[in-house]
């Protein structure tokens, strides 16, 4: 078994554990949270995130790259990870001296200031756990990354029951259940870094060339974080807390696929790489077509389990559930991205997918801003399914224009219109409860003329 399929095997099943428990309990919290609480706590959670973003500021790709290519500043990689650590510790402390009181609670005074303290302290803590996390898959330690990931997943989850059936802390429980863990697996974490950090050289000229290549790349992660939560803000801003909570706790049904997401583009890179070295195009392009062929056949399928979400959600919510198969879209079309980007890694511009990504996310915002007034939640989900689409096409369509993979865009077209026209229209059918064999019947049609349509052999793949 190669390393990298080795790597993968664990990643996936441990990933899948770690976020599998996360699914289990969702109808535990559904069932002690109504769904204003929800709400409230999910948009809390955003601003969180939010705080993570600015925090990260790009030195998670930043230890990734020196970590590899440490001679560059001739440190040794220890001393990489401890100078990064040490800008973060420098930047984060900032921060939560700043960010919270001066700027999120003054746009959001709705949120109590001290639970916006709580939740940023809660990812200034978690910010350093992957930053360790990363050593280990920087090192190739698999088993080690997972278990730890997979440890703080059942922590999270353990002490968020444990919390929520004996006390009456609500929200609370599940922030404190956060903290509390995170800070447990920190400490773990920091008890071996003797092995992991080394006193570096405090030299300003270190310290810049560090900054100077992480601040290009935090436009990216600051358009991601847009498209990600776009459809959240302008709920919060648009419809009561009870609609964000039920809208929120469906979209949670997607992490096994936010997570393959994730994997896959950690997985994919050094092979597409690779083929990108030996100018395989036909492979490249077959990859393409086979990845987002599989991606629309997931998708469709994920709509006709829509009923299967209600067993996963408290009476409260279950009024969204039809949508949660198209909630998909966007984490399996954004595993694509590294595929879609190759012309951009073939010249070396690899800015031009973060201006791509910033423009389809400013599409996203004003899209689903006008959607929702027309079609209410429903369209935060069309908008963001349409705008993902959207993003990867034009992502393929402009670096193809550096390095030709012979490509029919004209098919690549009509490709894109139909999944979206069907996907919708399954959607809108499980919406109004039509028979599900008409929904099948559909399916498997699509699955034959989406396979026409890429050059797919259907034979070969069973």
């Amino acid at each position: 078994m190669s390393t990298l399929f080795k790597n993968f095997t664990i990643y996936t099943l441990g990933g899948v554990a770690a976020r599998g428990i996360s699914i289990l309990t969702l109808p535990l919290i559904t069932a002690y949270l109504v769904p204003s609480e929800y709400g409230e706590l999910d948009f809390l959670l955003l601003l969180g995130s939010f705080f993570y973003t600015v925090l990260n500021l790009g030195m998670d790709s930043t230890l990734s790259y020196y970590y590899i290519n440490h001679d560059e500043l001739f440190m040794s990689k220890n001393q990489v990870a401890s100078i990064i650590f040490l800008i973060s510790l420098t930047w984060g402390f900032f921060l939560i001296g700043v960010l919270p009181s001066q700027v999120l609670f003054k746009i959001y005074p709705q949120f109590s200031l001290e639970n916006i303290y709580l939740v940023c302290v809660i990812f200034f803590v978690e910010f350093f756990n992957r930053q360790f996390l990363n050593i280990f898959r920087l090192t190739r330690d698999s088993r080690k990354y997972i278990t730890y990931d997979v440890v703080l997943s059942f922590l999270i989850n353990g002490f968020t029951v444990i919390l929520l059936v004996f006390s009456e802390l609500q929200i609370l429980a599940i922030l404190f259940s956060r903290l509390i863990s995170n800070g447990l697996v920190l400490l773990f974490l920091l008890l071996q870094s003797k092995k992991l950090l080394e006193k570096p050289p405090l030299k300003s000229s270190i310290i810049l060339t560090i900054i100077s290549f992480a601040l290009p790349i935090f436009p990216q992660a600051f358009g991601t974080y847009l498209f990600t939560f776009t459809d959240r803000f302008l709920i919060e801003k648009n419809f009561s807390s009870e609609e964000l909570g039920v809208y929120s706790a469906t979209l949670k049904l997607t992490l096994i696929f936010v997570f393959f997401s994730s994997i896959f583009r950690l997985t994919i890179l050094p092979d597409l790489l690779e083929l990108l070295k030996l100018d395989a195009k036909i492979k490249l392009k077959k990859l393409h077509n086979t990845y987002f062929f599989f991606v629309h056949v997931i998708v469709s399928f994920s709509i006709l389990l829509g009923p299967v979400a209600i067993f996963f959600l408290g009476d409260s919510y279950q009024s969204l559930s039809y949508l949660s198969g198209l909630m998909v879209v966007y984490p399996l079309y954004s595993a694509g991205f590294n595929i879609a980007t190759l012309g951009f890694w073939k010249i070396k511009k690899n800015y031009i997918p973060t201006i791509i990504l910033v423009i389809s996310s400013v599409s996203n915002f004003y899209l689903t801003a006008y959607f929702i007034s027309y079609f209410g939640l429903d369209g935060a989900i069309f908008s963001t399914a349409i705008i993902s689409v959207f993003w990867i096409f034009a992502t393929t369509y402009i670096s193809n224009q550096y390095y030709n993979l012979h490509f029919s865009f004209a098919k690549q077209s009509v490709s894109c219109i139909l999944f979206l026209a069907v996907i919708f229209f399954q959607t809108y059918l499980l919406k109004i409860k039509i028979d599900i064999l008409i929904s099948i019947l559909i399916f498997f049609m699509y699955i034959f003329i989406e396979a026409k349509i890429k050059g797919i052999k259907l034979k070969k793949i069973s």
